[in-house]
């Protein structure tokens, strides 16, 4: 099954459409290594083992779109 079922998701679609609005900050959950290979340009690192330690340096008010592809 998909991992976080509960987690809203958006198609690739509405993810690009807020990436070109430039209404969204993208946040690679991947391990530092796999984002220093590649990763959308402007992309934030955040890996999924320090989201829980380092969330609060991510701004309140915005539309935060996690991905790890």
């Amino acid at each position: 099954g998909i991992p976080y079922p509960e987690v809203p998701r958006l198609s690739i679609t509405d993810a690009k459409a807020r990436y070109d609005a430039g209404t969204a900050i993208f946040i690679a959950v991947r391990a530092q290594e796999d984002y220093e290979a590649a990763h959308i340009p402007n992309a934030r690192s955040l890996p999924l083992s320090e989201i829980e330690a380092r969330y609060q340096e991510l701004p309140l008010a915005a539309e935060i779109i996690t991905y790890c592809t």
